[in-house]
């Protein structure tokens, strides 16, 4: 059992590209009970086009949603009813139908991403020192385009 676990972390080492015909992103169970977060951006066809050029995994599991999205992105896109679980790192073009009859759909970019943790107190002394350096140089500029009038 423990070489079959170090075996599928191995495997784990690419991410993957996906695309599903669902609204939701599918988690891996351990993930979510570590925390994940996912990062979701609407795109454009010519952008979901160029996102799967260079080849993916498909989890579309509707027969008719995959033939549309063969022939909406140009390329061949399998029915799988197999069950996929994303990990931190890997990406989803998500396919949300909303009405069939007017082939009216949203493409979604996911990115599944693990959060990172900052203590608030320090990273806000952080940026206010910054900005007390900003303004210190800002007001050294100034002084010196004041000296050379």
């Amino acid at each position: 059992m423990m070489a079959l676990e170090v075996k599928e972390k191995e495997e784990r080492k690419e991410n993957k590209l996906y695309v599903i015909d669902s609204r939701c992103v599918p988690i891996a169970e351990e993930e979510l009970q570590r925390g994940v977060a996912v990062l979701q951006q609407e795109i454009t066809l010519e952008e979901a086009r160029i996102l799967v050029s260079g080849g993916f995994i498909s989890a579309v599991r509707n027969e008719f949603n995959a033939e549309l999205l063969s022939g909406i992105l140009n390329t061949y896109v399998p029915c799988n009813k197999s069950a996929v679980f994303l990990h931190p790192g890997d990406i989803a073009l998500l396919f949300i139908l909303h009405d069939p009859a007017r082939i009216d759909y949203t493409l979604v970019f996911a990115h599944v991403i693990t959060p990172v943790r900052v203590n608030l107190e320090e990273t806000i002394k952080e940026i206010e020192d910054k900005y007390k350096d900003f303004r210190k140089s800002m007001l050294d500029t100034s002084h010196q385009k004041r000296r050379k009038r």
